[in-house]
């Protein structure tokens, strides 16, 4: 019985094989038998969008995510390659409070509501979509170029920090 359900919920078959999620209740099953998935995708968009800024933006860039699955898939598959990553979603929120110093933020998958009410100037630079992605992680994520912080962080960090 063991092994049955080993090899059940095992993703042993090709990504190409597998069926997109139809809906969000499925996209939330397969997470965890397909978590792998998407990350690579939401990895190199962001990546991207990093290494489109200019010299001077980088040197004062930071990566800001909504949730702390982004966060945390950055940080592992590529933090030697982005700038310091930070989320104000669940304990990740804890980590530490972007600096008031970052001249551009790159915010992915933040409500843009919440950028333009906090930042002078926010523009689209990127979009993170993943064949089974899960909407808000992977798919149909957009990355914001954020300049101008109006408030400093350690006002805006509490309102912004979430479960």
């Amino acid at each position: 019985m063991a092994t049955a359900f080993v090899l059940f919920s095992t993703p042993w078959r090709d990504a190409a094989h597998i069926d997109p999620p139809a809906d969000e209740a499925e996209a939330m099953i397969n997470i965890g038998v397909y978590g792998e998935f998407g990350w690579p995708e939401l990895t190199t968009a962001v990546t991207d969008a990093y290494d489109a800024l200019t010299p001077a933006e980088q040197s004062s860039a930071i990566v800001l995510t909504d949730t702390y699955w982004q966060a945390s898939a950055l940080d592992q598959f590529d933090r030697d390659r982005l700038p310091e990553i930070y989320s104000p979603s669940r304990g990740y929120g804890y980590f530490g409070i972007p600096p008031d110093t970052a001249g551009v933020v790159l915010a992915v998958g933040v409500n843009d509501a919440f950028l333009r009410w906090d930042f002078d100037r926010i523009e689209p630079v990127g979009k993170v979509e993943s064949r089974f992605g899960y909407e808000g992680n992977t798919k149909n994520v957009t990355i914001w170029k954020c300049t101008g912080l109006r408030h400093p962080w350690s006002q805006v960090w509490p309102v912004w920090m979430h479960l």
